[in-house]
């Protein structure tokens, strides 16, 4: 049976504590006493904890492919990757039900205050391209180094995507962080 990949995105704070190592154990402990596991595939075997089903993939961390390096882009991102059974689709509400306090997003964003860190359900993309009225095309990137990364991330999380975006792209023509394509 196939599946996919779902994954949890975070951006560490000021007052994050934890190594991502400590955080990571400390997520497996939570999603594995949870009805999420329903759906997860295990990696390696109960022995050692099943420690390969949850996956840490951290910012700078270069042992992975660049296309999945983009999902953590941002210095102080890391995300937790997690294998699931097409069968999920058929249970969504266990993995995107914010009103279900076991489902994937709420316990990720519970996870996430506990911790101190900030919580993109929907992923952090370091790029994207918005198709203009004159028929061209604005490719912008989200540099780790943008003097505005805080104010970037705060309206990500503070705004749906919609109108984050526009506010976001808003910063980053300020700042040149953009380039047309064809």
């Amino acid at each position: 049976m196939s599946g996919e990949g779902l994954s949890a995105s975070f951006k560490r704070t000021a007052n994050t504590t934890k190594s991502n190592k400590e955080l990571r154990e400390e997520f497996q402990f939570v999603i594995f006493g949870s009805p999420v596991t329903k759906h997860m595939k295990f990696y390696g075997d109960r022995w050692n904890n099943y420690k390969d089903t949850i996956e840490l993939l951290e910012h700078g961390d270069k042992s992975f492919p660049k296309w999945r390096q983009k999902s953590v882009a941002i210095k102080g991102t890391f995300q937790f990757y997690m294998s699931f059974y097409e069968s999920w689709s058929e249970d969504s509400k266990l993995i995107e039900d914010e009103n279900d306090e076991f489902s994937l997003v709420s316990l990720a964003r519970k996870f996430a205050e506990d911790n101190n860190l900030m919580y993109f359900p929907d992923g952090f993309p370091s790029e994207w391209i918005t198709s203009q009225e004159d028929g061209s095309f604005k490719h912008f990137i989200v540099f780790p180094n943008d003097k505005s990364i805080d104010k970037i991330c705060e309206l990500w999380l503070d705004d749906d995507w919609h109108i984050a975006r526009g506010k976001i792209e808003e910063i980053m023509e300020k700042h040149d962080n953009y380039e047309y394509a064809i």
